[in-house]
């Protein structure tokens, strides 16, 4: 359509093409680390349900490592985290936090309609969710009571133009909601900005840092997930936001910290470059969030490391047809 709109604009001006489109060359924000089995990976790392992983790696390509960094535990045997927002649906809480850090999401509406395409799914189920939504929201964005009352009534009037009956009286609808809306006082709001993955770094003093409780030590049991919840936990204070990087030697630290490793393998260097190679990261380029969690993921799922590949890459010794029972 893009490239129709064009041609039609050069002929009808007269305008002269420097090259012929070049927008199907132009990769997809989230592209660079897609593939066709990502979502697997995701269910490895994260311990989420394959169907919201598949979702997860289709939507947001490469940047499902982010959401999920957002992801709340379920308190369930399985899956381990990745609360659901609707049970019909794979959309999840984490990613109504991603929408408001990431990508500019200002109103329930923003979500329900522009991120997430709910309402044009479900538009009933939509207003299910919406009271949900607009509680993440307001925490994330320090809503008042008044504002989030507010955007209850402008969503629940959007849903009338996406095939939602109108209601016979909004305002007295929202009485029977406006208690699951959240909880706009200083504390609510605090505890959630002191929370947040993004902010610790910003709003932990050196003093107050050194005061915290320590996470408990990593251990080697992983339940169905690859990371347990103190691993994620040490993740996010090792980037203070989206854009921070760490050098190589921070990602040997943090790993060793997280317990990675085989047993009887020493986690260098050298096992690190490795999984940069494999996620397509240069030796001395810095290592940022979302690539962090795909070398975590590299060395995790990876079954041969450098340092034990000579070992199994030696000749064996081939045992002779009469011995081995017959046969070819």
């Amino acid at each position: 359509m893009a490239e129709e709109a064009v041609d039609e604009a050069v002929k009808v001006f007269g305008l002269k093409a420097n090259s012929g489109c070049v927008t199907k060359e132009v990769k997809l924000v989230g592209s660079d680390g897609w593939s066709p089995n990502m979502y697997i990976k995701l269910v490895q790392s994260f311990g989420v349900e394959t169907e919201v992983a598949q979702h997860l790696a289709a939507d947001y390509g490469d940047r499902a490592w982010t959401v999920l960094s957002y992801a709340s535990p379920t308190g369930l045997r399985w899956p381990l985290q990745g609360v659901r927002l609707n049970n019909s649906y794979p959309y999840i809480e984490a990613e109504v936090h991603y929408a408001t850090q990431h990508e500019y999401a200002q109103t329930a509406v923003d979500f329900i309609a522009r991120r997430s395409r709910l309402s044009f799914l479900n538009a009933g189920t939509a207003l299910d969710v919406l009271p949900r939504v607009i509680q993440l929201m307001g925490d994330d964005l320090n809503w008042s009571t008044a504002r989030r009352r507010e955007e209850w009534v402008k969503a629940r009037e959007f849903l009338v133009s996406m095939g939602l009956p109108p209601s016979a009286d909004v305002h007295e609808e929202l009485k029977g909601v406006k208690g699951k809306l959240g909880d706009a006082g200083p504390v609510r709001n605090w505890a959630r900005w002191w929370l947040s993955p993004w902010h610790w770094a910003k709003s932990i003093s050196g003093a107050a840092a050194a005061a915290t409780v320590p996470l408990a030590p990593a251990t080697s049991h992983r339940s169905r997930g690859l990371f347990s919840i103190e691993d994620l936990e040490r993740v996010k204070k090792a980037f203070a936001n989206a854009e921070t990087t760490i050098s190589r030697d921070d990602v040997v630290a943090l790993m060793k910290e997280m317990d990675f490793g085989v047993p009887g393998v020493e986690l260098d260097s050298a096992w690190v470059d490795n999984a940069l190679s494999n996620v397509g990261v240069r030796k001395d380029e810095r290592i940022g969030f979302e690539q962090f969690w795909q070398v975590c993921v590299e060395l995790k799922t990876s079954a041969v490391a450098p340092s034990i590949q000579a070992t199994i890459s030696k000749p064996r010794n081939r045992i002779p047809v009469t011995k081995s029972g017959g046969g070819v």
